[in-house]
């Protein structure tokens, strides 16, 4: 009598299922080890602490100290005068929200390629 040729089909369905079976197993067994640990004081405070050059956050790190908005930082004005120039296309509040970001933030590395996108936008309408 012949040899009957090797199931390999069986074989690998059963290597897949218990692969599967122990990864499941694992998981199980390991998920309710680990109980979460509660964020260390500081870093619950702020979120930035001990990262060199990263801004302070908390509920009064972003208030200017002489009022106002808290939202008066460069990147809020630079999407303002985006939008307004390249989305809305009114030029006019473009150009004064643009004027005020070069008032506000002298030296912006930003400002140059923005005005360069703004003409080109002024003269494509």
């Amino acid at each position: 009598m012949a040899p009957s040729a090797p199931r390999w089909g069986d074989r690998l369905l059963f290597a897949a299922l218990g692969a599967l079976v122990g990864f499941a197993g694992a998981w199980i067994a390991l998920e309710g080890r680990h109980a979460p640990t509660p964020p260390a004081a500081a870093m619950a405070a702020d979120p930035h602490a001990g990262v060199p050059g990263a801004p302070p956050l908390g509920p009064n790190a972003g208030a200017p100290a002489g009022g106002g908005s808290a939202f008066d930082h460069w990147q809020s004005l630079y999407n303002e005068v985006v939008v307004l120039a390249l989305d809305k296309h009114e030029h006019d509040a473009a150009d004064a929200a643009l004027a005020r970001l070069k008032k506000e933030h002298p030296g912006l590395p930003a400002i140059e390629t923005l005005e360069k996108q703004i003409g080109a936008a002024h003269g494509g309408s």
